[in-house]
């Protein structure tokens, strides 16, 4: 029996959520700057280090998760406590 982490669909789209989590928590900083605005920047770079990683490469995509995850923590820990409640990534 395949656990769901060894599913390679799964394991991909666990990598796009997390990327999503770490845009969205960009996406509230967006400011009047249009897309020179240095969340939209964030957000592009995510995407393209998502689209880097090789969708047949299940160890590149855990590593992006993780590292996904660890980032979207950090912000959200070190997040002005004034900004509106951050949803969890776990």
């Amino acid at each position: 029996m395949t656990m769901l982490s060894d599913d390679p669909v799964v394991v991909y789209d666990m990598m796009r959520e997390a990327a999503n989590r770490l845009c969205a928590f960009y996406a509230r900083q967006v400011t009047a700057g249009g897309l020179g605005d240095p969340a939209i920047g964030e957000i592009r770079a995510v995407w393209a280090e998502v689209n880097a990683v090789d969708t047949r490469d299940l160890e590149a995509q855990r590593a992006a998760t993780a590292e996904f995850r660890r980032r979207y923590k950090t912000r959200v820990e070190h997040r002005d406590p004034n900004e509106l409640r951050e949803a969890r990534c776990d």
